[in-house]
């Protein structure tokens, strides 16, 4: 699988979105430098996630970055607000 940002490099991280009213899944993936760019931006979250990592629980990011959410999943959120 290779990486949803790039689209050369193999994916080496996988972050899951799920519709938490029907249990829909929505799959990203990311290779390791794109990830890392990514959190560049956002500190507090690259942050968040060495916090979880040290004391080996799951990682808890209120706002995640944009570029981490799939398409499919924003559509849906999109349509529920929109009704």
């Amino acid at each position: 699988m290779v990486c949803y940002r790039c689209h050369k490099n193999p994916a080496t991280i996988e972050m899951t979105f799920e519709d938490t009213r029907t249990g829909q899944q929505f799959p990203q993936h990311f290779c390791t430098a794109c990830f890392n760019e990514i959190l560049l931006a956002y500190p507090e979250v690259s942050k968040e996630l060495k916090d979880a990592e040290a004391q080996t629980r799951p990682a808890q990011i209120k706002s995640a970055p944009p570029e981490w959410i799939p398409e499919a999943f924003q559509t849906l959120i999109r349509k529920r607000h929109a009704s």
